[in-house]
């Protein structure tokens, strides 16, 4: 079970603190693997233009996530946190496959 799914079904409010402040802390790390990115992956020759892309793909996207959060509430307050724990498990998922076709396609002579 995720921590964020742990709010979903916590009786208390102690656990759903504490889940959130650990999903801040996930989020952190995100928020590095962003900043590898667009310093260490991207070529120099467009270094800045991935640093604007990336920032302005955070920004809609966070747009996009709290006016669908807010229009799911109306069906149910933790139909939200559902769907957002579906999307994570998802990309979660795709960046592995991702990355093992990546490390096999490596391996081929």
């Amino acid at each position: 079970m995720s921590w964020a799914s742990s709010v979903t079904a916590s009786p208390a409010f102690a656990v759903s603190v504490s889940a959130y402040a650990l999903t801040g802390i996930l989020n952190a790390f995100f928020f590095a693997s962003t900043l590898a990115a667009r310093t260490e992956y991207a070529p120099s020759s467009a270094r800045s233009q991935v640093f604007i892309w990336v920032a302005a793909l955070k920004i809609t996207s966070g747009s996009a996530g709290t006016a669908l959060a807010g229009s799911l509430t109306g069906v149910s307050v933790r139909l939200p946190l559902a769907v957002g724990l579906l999307a994570v498990f998802a990309a979660v998922v795709v960046a592995t496959v991702e990355t093992r076709f990546a490390r096999a396609a490596e391996k081929r002579p």
